[in-house]
């Protein structure tokens, strides 16, 4: 097997698999064109300018996993690091914690996650209308508090 980014051979195990999603965002932050990939289509005759545009082009297209090596992969990190403060603005909600959490491909590449303002006004911030439309609920139900009551009941019948 070949690394998807610097085509070194490698093994299983010395490389990450990656959602082709999280690939994407890597080459939207400049992260994932490898020098040897540009100079194989630079020396079958483009330009160094069409030879990025033409990756580009196909790994944006691309909707398979991707596999780099663990150095592309620190690379690749290094680089998103450094962009980390400067993506996340006025017009997006951070939501990296979530991600975290929720996983698929965020620990491989610990990249900042965000939804812009729309999207998170749209979708996801609760109002004080979304709780009046929602109504009464327990609030114990989130501690499982009620499940432990129940359980006691039917435990001492």
């Amino acid at each position: 097997m070949d690394c998807d980014v610097c085509n070194i051979a490698l093994d299983l195990d010395e490389g990450e698999w990656i959602t082709a999603e999280a690939f994407r965002f890597l080459l939207v932050n400049g992260a994932v064109i490898h020098e040897s990939s540009i100079e194989i289509l630079v020396s079958e005759g483009l330009s160094r300018a069409a030879a990025i545009e033409t990756l580009k082009s196909q790994y944006m297209t691309s909707c398979f996993n991707w596999f780099p090596c663990s150095k592309c992969v620190r690379e690749a990190k290094a680089k998103i690091e450094s962009k980390k403060q400067r993506w996340i603005d006025a017009e997006h909600v951070a939501v990296t914690r979530t991600a975290e959490e929720f996983g698929h491909g965020y620990h491989t590449l610990g990249a900042p996650v965000a939804l812009t303002r729309a999207v998170w006004d749209r979708c996801v911030e609760w109002t004080e209308a979304d709780s009046t439309k929602q109504g009464f609920q327990d609030q114990e139900a989130g501690c499982g508090m009620s499940y432990l009551r129940e359980a006691q009941r039917f435990s001492s019948r």
